[in-house]
């Protein structure tokens, strides 16, 4: 029992059956095609309505896993484990992969403004966005940290992806 899902994350990655499961999607393409397909098992599964799924943690903790190892099926599984009923966990995360919240950010630089722009001032009203993408200490689910650069000028978006 957690509080919260932060906290239901933070105890998942503490199971070394999940610790193990995510060690084996890395290394094996057929291991996550055999989660995505374990998930669309579940989450087609009838359950009954008055109750809680009995596989929300499951669920939960299978669409994590292939989002942080197999993203060309995270949207898929997601939009599977949106449609489940009665579930808690797993939906709270399907929801924020198949509609993400808009994010915001104060219009302040960090580091140098995007190329082919010889000032900040030609980008006034602009926001430079920075996410660092699971970034917990002594939990590295990527062998790179995987960072977001996304900038707004004049003629459109432009994202870069390092």
């Amino acid at each position: 029992m957690v509080s919260g899902f932060r906290s239901f994350l933070q105890a998942a990655r503490k199971e070394g059956s999940v610790v193990t499961l995510y060690r084996a999607m890395v290394t094996s393409r057929a291991v996550r095609e055999e989660i995505f397909e374990r998930i669309r098992d579940l989450s087609r599964l009838e359950v009954d309505r008055r109750y809680e799924n009995p596989n929300d943690t499951a669920l939960a903790i299978l669409l994590w896993l292939s989002v942080l190892t197999a993203p060309d099926y995270a949207q898929i599984a997601a939009d599977l484990v949106d449609r489940t009923p009665q579930c808690w966990y797993a939906k709270k995360l399907a929801r924020r992969i198949v509609a993400p919240s808009p994010v915001a950010s104060a219009n302040d630089w960090s580091g140098e403004p995007p190329h082919g722009l010889a000032s900040t001032s030609e980008l006034s009203g602009e926001v430079m966005l920075i996410m660092n993408l699971v970034d917990q200490p002594g939990w590295h689910w990527h062998h790179e940290k995987a960072e977001l650069h996304a900038y707004t000028v004049h003629d459109g978006p432009m994202v870069v992806v390092s």
